[in-house]
């Protein structure tokens, strides 16, 4: 398994002077299919604890804490 950022971009559905904002997950899965299938998963689960935001898009970042030799 690998260590993947899910990185979500919601933004607040109010008017805010900083309405979007970029929320990474870390997520351990295998490809980039699973990344989208367990990252649909986690963006609904934050989306429903943080009800004022809204998602706008979605992103897997690679290679979190791999060891460079």
């Amino acid at each position: 398994m690998n260590l993947v950022i899910l990185v979500l971009y919601v933004c607040l559905n109010a008017s805010a002077p900083h309405p979007c904002k970029e929320v990474n997950l870390v997520l351990d899965i295998a490809s980039d299919r699973d990344c989208f299938i367990a990252g649909e998963t986690k963006a609904i689960e934050w989306l429903d604890e943080h009800p004022g935001y809204r998602l706008v898009g979605v992103t897997c970042r690679w290679g979190i804490g791999e060891k460079k030799t």
